[in-house]
């Protein structure tokens, strides 16, 4: 098929034909973009044919509509995942087209971008000064070009995002314990937040002992359980919106593991899976009740909203809090960049507006 014929009729919103199906995230943007894909093996398979075939698409419209152009890069689980729910269109129904960064080629024959949009936590490498993890060769590779192109705004800038990067010092646990103030029981977290399978392999330790044999990837940071009814809130923050979704959690722990028989010293779970439940602790605990409802204010979840809002300066955030049993107070037991938005309204109109309005005002500064 010719390539003006595919991008006249990617214009008109009906079908665009592919030279390959390899890259089935960027087969994914344009199908929930409202196109009908149709394979041609009859092509040669190439990635960059098929990348080059949608920047042309995508700038095409973009010259027709004056939409802005947003080149992105993420895993591929989480592009097929924002596709399937119409958050990276192709064309630019809110006047933002989004077309995936091919970093085989140099990125100065790719653009001219209006916006870098990443998942960097994506790609977090570990061994870096003081064990700190870093971003990769291929992220970097992005900031280097918005700096040589001022004009490209990046969503958001790499120093921003790695402030809510999990961070712990590094010390003997039982030291790590008193200087902290931890109690147990406490929760083990991967110091990589993101990434990698092992980011979300975590351990629920009762006893002292329980650090010995611990499933965790390290480093690792240490967190203060906080008993909360079983009951965690989800806030997805995108520019000046902010949503909140309600999820299970672990259930009220005993305040001294050594004082309840049976319970295990330790246990592993994997947070984007399957957390302990209620019944992986009976019969330890039959006797103990677990309260209804979190007392989730909304009034302090705007608070705490503005308040990393102003702290990280972040475009999109979300962060998860739960609220202690006996006291109420309100608790941010994780902060992440750029989150699923799975359970945000409108959320591809409302990326699309917030993306807009980051780059006008930093062309306005």
């Amino acid at each position: 098929m010719p390539r003006a014929a595919a991008t006249k009729m990617c214009l008109d919103a009906s079908v665009v034909a592919f030279v390959s199906l390899e890259t089935g995230q960027a087969a994914a943007a344009c199908k929930f973009a409202g196109l009908q894909l149709i394979a041609t093996p009859q092509h040669t398979n190439s990635n960059q044919q098929l990348l080059h075939l949608l920047r042309h698409v995508a700038d095409s419209h973009r010259g027709v509509t004056a939409a802005l152009l947003v080149g992105y890069t993420m895993k591929p689980s989480r592009e097929r995942n924002l596709a399937s729910r119409g958050l990276l269109p192709l064309t630019a129904p809110d006047g933002v087209c989004f077309v995936p960064v091919d970093f085989g080629q140099p990125l100065e024959q790719q653009g001219p971008f209006d916006i870098m949009l990443h998942k960097a936590t994506d790609e977090l490498i570990s061994g870096g000064p003081k064990q700190l993890p870093d971003f990769s060769a291929r992220i970097a590779s992005l900031a280097a070009y918005t700096k040589a192109h001022p004009e490209t705004v990046l969503v958001d800038s790499l120093d921003k995002v790695h402030q809510v990067d999990r961070l712990g010092p590094d010390a003997e646990t039982r030291h790590l314990l008193a200087q902290s103030g931890i109690r147990l029981p406490c929760i083990v977290k991967p110091r990589v937040a993101c990434g990698t399978p092992e980011a979300h392999q975590m351990a629920v330790v009762l006893q002292e002992d329980g650090f010995q044999d611990l499933q965790v990837a390290m480093p690792a940071c240490l967190q203060q359980f906080i008993n909360h009814n079983g009951v965690l809130h989800k806030v997805y923050v995108m520019g000046d919106q902010m949503h909140v979704a309600e999820r299970q959690s672990i259930p009220n722990l005993p305040a001294v593991a050594t004082q309840a028989a049976g319970l295990p010293q330790v246990f592993a779970f994997d947070s984007l899976k399957s957390l302990p439940h209620r019944d992986y602790l009976q019969p330890h605990y039959e006797s103990q009740q677990q309260p209804a409802g979190s007392g989730l204010k909304m009034e302090v979840v705007q608070v705490i909203t503005e308040e990393l809002r102003k702290r990280f300066s972040l475009t999109l955030f979300g962060y998860d809090t739960v609220v202690q049993d006996n006291t109420g107070v309100h608790f941010i037991i994780d902060v992440n960049y750029f989150p699923s938005y799975k359970e945000f309204p409108n959320a591809a109109k409302a990326l699309s507006d917030v993306l807009k309005k980051a780059f006008h005002t930093q062309r306005s500064q």
